[in-house]
């Protein structure tokens, strides 16, 4: 038997919808905006489900894909348009723990509609911060950008779309991951200027990532101006802790290892063989790793090695610079 692919995977996620769908009693028991709504909102209060009148708004207007202002002005109108076996779907998986991106199957990231699913992290608002960041402190010149993790895609894909002249190479090390990442840069128009390259980001960048980034920048210095990551940094021991929705996300994408330090130890020494001189490093953290993450950097000689705190004033975002090869 053979394994299944994770085009296989992608498309699973919707076939119990499908099956639901086949179910339904009739095509037209459709439910207007009100009564969607104060049906989400009674069974998401029932069962006790946290900001049960936002999530009800939110579920409604992505399961339509509207805009809130045409939420408003269809709150008030008797035109049936959700059908009823859609929204008790969608309820019934918020209701099991589901990660309400998932039942939306997309996520917004600085401004940028994404596909997601089982299988690959959510985007969070505080990752927006790091590419907030990095584009602070860059110019609109052309520059090479490598991003370790890409997950969804969405670091890379805001970098390519809000810099026209970068180019990008990303490396996923989840198949089923990669094939949302390749989904959402073929979905944006960015595929010629982001690489995307599936494997462990450590073998990558020691075997395979010289070709990829020939490849992708035509480019004979082989070296990037700007190295981003989101790696993995929960400690093992803390995600037995999480959310029960948030454990329903890939456990590659959140374990950290031991104290959750394991990849930032592994690729900050990588990093000084790939980063030109003067380049910029750009790194995600844990909250209580304010001290550790920039002591590694200091370690391996990187300066200007500077701690910022994400919208919620907690450390989350280390920015660093290497003025010697």
């Amino acid at each position: 038997m053979r394994k299944p692919l994770a085009r296989d995977v992608l498309a699973g996620t919707r076939k119990e919808e499908r099956q639901t769908a086949d179910d339904r009693q009739t095509a037209d028991d459709r439910l207007t905006i009100q009564r969607a709504y104060q049906y989400a909102y009674r069974i998401l209060q029932t069962a006790q489900v946290e900001n049960a009148a936002q999530m009800a708004h939110l579920l409604i207007r992505g399961l339509l894909n509207l805009e809130g202002s045409a939420f408003a002005r269809l709150y008030t109108e008797d035109v049936p348009l959700l059908p009823r076996w859609s929204l008790t779907y969608a309820l019934k998986q918020l209701q099991q723990g589901m990660p309400f991106h998932y039942v939306l199957g997309e996520s917004d990231f600085m401004g940028l509609r994404l596909k997601v699913g089982p299988g690959v992290l959510i985007p969070r608002i505080e990752t927006e911060g790091l590419v907030e960041g990095i584009l602070k402190r860059t110019g609109e010149v052309t520059h090479r950008v490598l991003d370790i993790g890409t997950g969804s895609g969405a670091i890379a894909l805001a970098l390519a779309v809000k810099r026209p002249l970068w180019r990008v190479v990303a490396i996923e090390k989840s198949p089923v991951a990669a094939l949302y990442a390749k989904t959402n840069m073929r979905m944006h128009g960015v595929t010629r200027r982001v690489h995307l390259i599936v494997g462990d980001a450590l073998t990558v960048l020691a075997d395979r990532l010289q070709g990829a980034a020939d490849r992708a920048v035509r480019a004979p210095e082989k070296m990037f101006h700007v190295i981003v990551s989101n790696p993995p940094y929960i400690a093992r021991d803390a995600l037995a802790f999480l959310p029960p929705s948030v454990q329903k996300e890939p456990r590659l994408a959140l374990d950290g290892g031991k104290d959750g330090l394991f990849l930032y130890q592994k690729l900050v020494p990588l990093f000084r063989q790939w980063l030109m001189p003067g380049g910029l490093v750009a790194l995600e953290i844990g909250y209580d790793q304010g001290e550790t993450v920039p002591r590694i950097l200091r370690t391996y000689g990187f300066q200007d090695v500077m701690l910022v705190r994400d919208v919620f004033g907690q450390p989350r975002y280390v920015y660093a610079s290497l003025t010697s090869s």
